[in-house]
């Protein structure tokens, strides 16, 4: 019974292993100059809005979640900004 569990057990701590070692890390993206520009381009535009706030509830994908807003500008659910962003970059496709 002992070398079932020590069996096991060696297993699940492999495909553990095995798992964080071949998953993506996503911190990997921030260092990709393209990333930290197309963030840079977002935050500006968004800047440019207005104020960030959280004001009443919006359903985003099924959920009650905040709405949130910059300036007048409700940012649940739309998209502008980001496909405007998403545009400007030369090497998307």
């Amino acid at each position: 019974m002992y070398r079932k569990h020590a069996l096991i057990g060696l297993l699940v701590a492999g495909a553990l292993l095995a798992t964080s070692l071949l998953a993506p890390d996503p911190s990997h993206a921030q260092g990709d100059t393209r990333v930290q520009a197309a963030m840079l381009r977002l935050k500006d535009t968004a800047a440019k809005l207005g104020t960030p706030k959280l004001e009443g509830k919006e359903v985003v994908g099924g959920k009650d979640a905040p709405a949130l807003y910059f300036g007048s500008t409700k940012i649940n659910n739309n998209f502008d900004i980001v496909d405007t962003v998403s545009k400007e970059d030369p090497k998307a496709a």
